[in-house]
Formats: structure tokens, sequence, C-alpha cells
């Protein structure tokens, strides 16, 4: 939004970047479009927006596929500026080091990690969360990605996620006693966040209390609640403070303060002109309260699995989470055109919708994405199922099954979904033996699995 006076104001001047950038990458001008969005970036360095575009776009210059070590060669001088930055404490000097580099190698893990460091430094948090989980998506067993990723999750009140990370840890180096200690503490203070207590200072007590019973215990429990408060004392300070609004957002969306979150958000998206991440950030609150919705609604029926009104209360549930979600990644994917994983996330929403055409279109553009490959070629392999054209649903399912034969640890429930996913379509085939064979895979691993066991049967009958 311009001035009173007309000048344009950096957030203008990010935007066009940022427009421009888009266009650019759109007709593959990538050298141009990645000048324009590390413009946009430098200009709002807190911005997932500008920064997930530029990403991508980096990576899509190299065909999404890494390049190779003479690249490494490169970026030494890129290197040497960085070191001699951060030893000065220019932190946006250094973040503009990682990024020379990472446009020779986006696939740079210390490198992401060095950012991800330099950008909770400056106090954005979120764009630090995210470029942390795109280093530990890009080598999901790098202890320093897993760590620092471990550390900013907790600051965000996300407790799970934490404990997932140092587990993974704990996974790569058991010798590891601060990765025990940590876990044990979030699930201690998962519980009391979930469990007995909703109101932050109801929290605050009981965390108190768990750290006055341990002799052992540190300091760094009561973080998320000195944080909350200090947030509080920042949007109040500076309105426009968007990446202090989102953060603070985070912590109460953990808390499940949800209409507390929203009003927030509400001033936020009023005093930045109705900024795209202060857009993106009220989505996330009402998805979250969808989603309690259903997972209410789930349990409910897990105690209860011969009620009716409680499974049309989860139908219900789920298809208001679903059509939100889908107003919602079509309004991102209009924004971020290039972004494979919202692609993948809007099309797989468009199948639950029975919108399979669409979906299809939308989930073959992802899957060029190697992250996103499996899980747009099974959805893919749904919507032709759905369409009852079963030889592209088995061409589909059959490349998931060879990725998944190909990594170098499959996971055994994806394994079983896929094997049963191709018996089902051979028997629509009539190709009775390869439906049999497929059932046969499920069933050595999990016997109990849906219902290949009555399907095997009446195969050898």
């Amino acid at each position: 939004m311009a001035s009173a006076g007309g000048s344009e104001t950096t957030r203008d001047k990010a935007q066009r970047f940022y427009v421009h950038g888009l266009e650019a990458a759109r007709k593959g001008n990538f050298e141009y479009a990645i000048q324009l969005l590390r413009e946009a970036c430098s200009a709002c360095p807190d911005s997932l927006i500008y920064r997930r575009a530029l990403r991508a776009t980096q990576r899509q210059r190299y065909g999404n596929k890494p390049p190779g070590r003479l690249k490494a060669v490169a970026t030494l001088g890129a290197r040497a500026r960085l070191r001699t930055h951060l030893a000065r404490g220019d932190l946006a000097k250094a973040l503009e080091a990682c990024e020379d580099i990472l446009t020779s190698n986006p696939w740079d893990v210390g490198v992401l990690v060095q950012q991800a460091e330099i950008l909770d430094r400056m106090g954005h948090l979120d764009a630090a969360v995210w470029t942390a989980e795109i280093a530990v998506q890009t080598d999901p067993d790098d202890v320093a990605a897993n760590r620092l990723l471990a550390v900013l999750y907790e600051k965000r009140g996300e407790y799970s996620r934490a404990i997932a990370c140092w587990q993974r840890v704990q996974k790569a180096c058991p010798e590891d006693k601060e990765a025990g200690a940590r876990i044990k503490d979030l699930a201690a203070a998962e519980t009391i966040e979930r469990g007995k207590y909703e109101e932050a200072d109801q929290a605050h007590e009981a965390i108190t209390q768990l750290a006055q019973s341990h002799p052992h215990a540190d300091a760094t429990r009561t973080r998320p609640e000195q944080r909350l408060e200090e947030l509080k004392q920042r949007v109040e300070a500076d309105p426009a403070d968007l990446a202090a609004h989102i953060e603070l957002s985070r912590l109460l969306r953990a808390r499940r303060r949800w209409d507390e979150a929203s009003k927030l958000m509400q001033r936020a998206l009023h005093a930045t002109g109705g900024h795209p991440d202060a857009q993106t950030e009220l989505a996330e609150i009402e998805l979250d309260r969808l989603r309690y919705d259903v997972e209410a609604a789930r349990s409910a029926l897990e105690r209860t699995p011969d009620d009716p009104a409680l499974r049309e209360r989860l139908k219900v549930a789920e298809r208001r989470l679903n059509e939100y979600e889908l107003r919602e990644y079509r309004r991102r994917v209009e924004r971020q055109p290039t972004d494979a994983r919202l692609r993948c996330e809007f099309g797989i929403r468009l199948a639950r919708a029975g919108l399979y055409d669409q979906a299809i279109s939308e989930l073959q553009r992802a899957r060029n994405d190697p992250r996103q490959r499996f899980r747009a070629l099974m959805w893919l392999g749904h919507c032709f199922f759905a369409k009852r054209i079963y030889r592209l649903a088995e061409r589909h399912y059959r490349e998931a099954l060879e990725l998944l034969k190909a990594a170098a640890n499959p996971h055994t429930d994806q394994l079983k979904e896929v094997h049963y996913l191709l018996g089902r379509t051979y028997e629509e085939l009539g190709e009775l033996q390869q439906a049999q064979t497929h059932y046969e895979e499920t069933a050595a691993m999990d016997y109990g699995y849906r219902d290949v066991a009555r399907r095997l049967e009446q195969l050898t009958n």
C-alpha cells in the first residue's frame, strides 16, 4: 500500500519484485526471476511467500535435480563472505551470502541450516522454521538440521514436532544424551498443554511445578510462555510487526486459543494492508478449528463405533474441512504457481471432493517434483481408479511401488497400501493371479489389513 504522499513503500517494492519474478519464472527466464525474487526477500526477509518462491525457482532452474560437485567450487567466495559477515555480526549481509550459495546449490543442507539460524537471530521465526524444514526434507538424517528444527519448533510450542526431530537425532546418534532428555521433557510439556491446562497461566504453573520436581531440569521449559509474553509486548508496541503477530498466533493456536489468535491476525491484516502472509495465517487458524472438529468426531466414533449420529458428525466435519482446504489451497496456488507442494495438496483436495479431472491436472504437474512424486502418483492412481480407468491407475500405483522399492528404508505402511491397491486394481482388470500376488504381499506384512484376508480367500477358493 503506498504512503499518503504516493511514494512506494518497501513492501510495495517487494510485492512488485515478487510478481515480476513469478512471471519471469513462468516464461523460463530463471536467472532474472531469481534476481527479482532475491530483491523481494531482501526487502522483506520475514516473508515466507517470497522465500518459498525463490527456493522453488532456484531448484526449478536445475530441473529440480541437485547440481554436480563442481558447483561447490563456484561458491567458495560466497562461503568466505558468509564467514566474514557472521564474524562481524552483520546478519543481513550473511543472509545474502547464504542466498549467493543457495542460488548455485539450493540443496546445500549446511547452508540452509546456517540461514535458518540467521533468520531466527533476526527474529523471523516462521521463515527460520520453514528453512530448517527444507533442510530436513533434503536430508532427513542430518543431525544439525534436526537439532535446529527441534529448537525452533519448541519456540513455537509445537512439542510433538520437536520430539520427532529429537528422535531422528537420537536415531542417528544413540549416544546423544541431550536428545533423550529433550524428548522426555517435551513429552511432559506436551501432555500438560494438551491435557489438563488450556490457559497459558495454568500451563506456566504446571511446567514450573514439573521443573521443581526434577532437579536436573533446566529453565528452557518455560521458554514458550516467556516468549508468549514477549510477543504480546511486541505486537502492542508495533501493530505492523507481522513476524511477531504470526509467531504469537502460532503459540496461541498451539493452546487452542483460536478466537484470540483470529482477532490478533485480523488486526495484523488491517495494519499491513492485507499482507498475504497475514491472510495465510488467518486461514491456518480456521483450519486448526476444523481439524480439531474432525479429530474430536473421530475420537467419539472410536469410543462408540455403532452410533450413526457420530458417524454422520464425522462425515460432516470432514466435508467442511475439505471444502475449506480446497478454497484455501486454490488461493495459495494462484499466488505461488511454481510451488509443487501446494499443487499436490490442492490436487488431493480436488480428488477428495470428487473433482477428478481437475485433480489429475494438478497432480500431474506436482509429480515432477521429487519431494511430491510419491504422493502425487498415489493420488493419481486413486483418481483413475475412481474414474474406472484401471490401466492408468495400475500404471501410477506401480510407479509408486517402484519408488518405494528404490528407497533405502521404505515405510511398511506405504508398502502395504500400494500392494493392496494394486491387488484391487488387478482384480478390477480381471488379472486375478496378479491381484493374488499383491494381496499376498500385503498379507505377509499385515494379515489384518483392511479386507485383504477375505479377498485372498475369495481368490484362492
